[in-house]
């Protein structure tokens, strides 16, 4: 019986690329796998990553996106660097984003330009320029779930640490956010979509 476990990442990825990390597999419990035929096959590329050894506790993915283009793909390391493509997977960088404890929820937009992310420890946070700044961006007041970033980054939506009931939204570029109320019967997750 094969006893290996899969933590999929069932986020929107928009498209044929979509990352799971894998635990429990012989000799290294720490895998990348990758799909680029819309889940039908996965191949195992924990090594194109190049993250550190996992012999002790310096890897931690507790995210991952990937744009619907598959363009930028970002693993999110809780403990030290982060990995960080801009070139369709075929190599990868270091990227010093904040070391937290992320809720595995963050959202992108199609081509890369704009995401967000949260965790348990602080404020929301997002990025306008591809995730080339790591220092990344703070969303106030944001709640550490209910995220939505729609394919062209335009209109965002998350929910609202001061109220269960409220939710902040942008609908430009995440310039700025205002605090709505939810109409009775609304609740996560948000799924964001352009209509032209």
């Amino acid at each position: 019986k094969n006893k290996n476990k899969l933590n999929a990442y069932t986020r929107e990825y928009r498209g044929e690329n979509c990352p799971v990390t894998a635990t429990g597999i012989s000799g290294n419990s720490h895998r990348i796998l990758k799909s680029t035929d819309f889940g039908v096959s996965f191949s195992d590329i924990t090594t194109s990553v190049g993250f550190p050894s996992t012999s002790g506790f310096y890897v931690s993915i507790q995210d991952a996106l990937i744009s619907g283009n598959g363009k930028y793909q970002i693993y999110f390391n809780t403990y030290n660097e982060s990995r960080y493509s801009d070139d369709y997977g075929q190599t990868f960088v270091n990227k010093n984003y904040p070391t937290e404890d992320w809720n595995e929820n963050g959202q992108i937009s199609h081509n890369g330009e704009y995401f967000m992310l949260t965790s348990s420890n602080s404020p929301g946070r997002y990025s306008d320029d591809f995730g080339v700044t790591a220092s990344l961006s703070t969303i106030a007041n944001a709640s550490i779930w209910s995220l939505g970033v729609s394919n062209s980054g335009k209109f965002s939506i998350n929910g609202s640490s001061t109220s269960i009931s409220d939710m902040q939204y942008s609908d430009d570029f995440f310039a700025s956010f205002t605090t709505v109320t939810a109409q009775s019967g609304v609740s996560r997750p948000y799924i964001i979509i352009d209509v032209s």
